[in-house]
């Protein structure tokens, strides 16, 4: 929650090009943080059955690494 907070503080920028997707990040991880803080059991609940599915792990896992591989790109290019 604390490093969505400083991503929404810092980097809240709304425009139709790649950098929407870092505020985006902040946004998902300071809501999924007090999501957390807030209803810990229901968030328990939703991982437990995420991981009774390997594929969509997989395919979690591999959205990740496409997605810091396009942020990586960008960063340095």
């Amino acid at each position: 929650m604390t490093v969505g907070l400083v991503i929404v503080n810092t980097h809240n920028v709304w425009v139709a090009d790649w950098p929407v997707i870092i505020a985006l990040f902040g946004w998902a991880m300071l809501i999924s943080g007090a999501g957390r803080l807030a209803f810990p059991h229901v968030i328990i609940r939703i991982s437990n059955k995420m991981m009774d599915q390997p594929l969509a792990t997989r395919i979690a896992g591999a959205v990740w690494i496409l997605t810091g591989g396009f942020l990586t790109y960008k960063a340095y290019s």
